[in-house]
């Protein structure tokens, strides 16, 4: 489950996504760049070719893959927090113009700490969805931007006693410590895992 749009903005930055994906491995930047070598992705075309559909998918094929085909899940919402939803959506499309109208560029972190207040909510969405895929025996994983988003949803979890073993990995955690969360959910001794990208 990816709760962002901006899963990753260039090859560079999906060094966490494709650590998790069991892509490479240790996790740390020297074996992280002899993989993206490896592979020959030189660019976020290649890099969404090696995802999709296998890993990934795309709300937009034509933007960028014009032959994938694209299946996805809807989170059903109730209709006061689809609402919530558009209107944030349509607050952050109307910040962005007044910032473009003035001349000023708009940086990829700047629209994306403005999606903070979304991404919160739509953790809410998803409890209860983790909830049937973890009653499945499915194991989750959990992408987000936000160390708020990714610590709201552990308590989430935990408020509605949903039975599931959870593991974290996060940017200040050691490239050991990453490493073997990793493994554990791989190896399905962990069904949960709750991750910041950035």
């Amino acid at each position: 489950l990816l709760l962002s749009a901006t899963i990753t903005d260039g090859v560079e930055s999906s060094d966490v996504l494709c650590y998790v994906l069991g892509l490479y491995k240790p996790y740390e930047q020297s074996a992280f760049e002899r993989w993206v070598k490896s592979a020959n992705l030189t660019d976020m075309i290649k890099l969404m070719h090696l995802l999709v559909p296998k890993y990934a998918t795309k709300m937009d094929p034509g933007a960028h893959l014009t032959s994938t085909t694209v299946k996805c899940l809807q989170i059903d919402a109730k209709p006061e927090d689809a609402a919530r939803i558009e209107a944030l959506n349509r607050e952050i499309h109307n910040i962005i113009q007044k910032v473009t109208s003035k001349g000023k560029k708009v940086t990829l972190v700047d629209i994306i700490e403005q999606w903070r207040p979304l991404e919160l909510l739509k953790a809410g969405i998803i409890l209860p969805r983790i909830d049937k895929w973890v009653q499945k025996n499915y194991a989750v994983a959990v992408m987000c931007n936000f160390t708020e988003t990714r610590e709201r949803l552990d308590e989430l979890v935990r408020a509605a006693r949903i039975p599931v073993s959870i593991d974290h990995i996060y940017g200040e955690m050691s490239a050991e410590a990453k490493e073997l969360a990793r493994a554990r959910f791989q190896a399905d001794q962990v069904q949960l895992l709750l991750v910041n990208i950035r």
